[in-house]
């Protein structure tokens, strides 16, 4: 299945992309190419588990039949709640292994602005506001192909303004709009006849 591929790659992505994530006294013999370590190049590539991640979302949304405000509330307190206890963990964590975490920082991660404490949890804020737009405009995107193609290309437009301008906004949402486009265009494939 597409969903136990994407596990995986996230687990390959997220141990082996981040070199340099990795604690001191901890080494590993890597496989050597012309350029770095295969494995770095390997986990960097499964990056594209976030992308498989968000058009499996919108292939969900396209097929989910009752997307009422209380679905939606109820989805996200769910997410939240998993999170809140990981976020636990990792303040207890942090705090024993000598790191500070300021009051600022606890709450600006409590209510997903900030993924500081946990860096690799900013898919949640991103999921959390692709419930929300998924909700408000979800009858636009029934009204078929050509409705979500303008969604599509008006997200990649602003991703592009965004990236170009140079100017500093909430990751979160640059999460936001980079990766949107994908979940409706996983939304299109949900509703079209040739992937049921």
């Amino acid at each position: 299945r597409i969903q136990s591929i994407a596990v995986l790659m996230m687990i390959v992505h997220h141990t082996f992309g981040f070199p340099d994530k990795i604690l001191e006294g901890i080494s590993f013999v890597g496989i050597q190419i012309e350029g770095g370590e295969a494995e770095v190049f390997i986990g960097q590539m499964c990056k594209i588990c976030v992308s498989l991640f968000a058009f499996m979302s919108g292939y969900a949304f396209a097929i989910k039949k009752d997307w009422t405000w209380k679905y939606v509330i109820k989805k996200s307190l769910n997410l939240l709640i998993l999170y809140w206890i990981t976020l636990i963990i990792f303040i207890v964590l942090g705090l024993t292994g000598g790191k500070n975490v300021t009051l600022n920082s606890l709450l600006s991660n409590i209510v997903t602005i900030s993924s500081s404490v946990n860096y690799s949890s900013w898919y949640v804020s991103f999921y959390l506001l692709a419930l929300v737009t998924m909700k408000i405009f979800f009858s636009k995107f029934q009204k078929g192909f050509k409705s979500c193609l303008c969604f599509i290309l008006t997200f990649w437009i602003l991703s592009i303004v965004v990236e170009k301008s140079g100017i500093h906004i909430w990751n979160g949402f640059i999460s936001y709009i980079q990766y949107m486009p994908v979940i409706l265009i996983g939304c299109m494939a949900g509703k079209s006849k040739y992937f049921n």
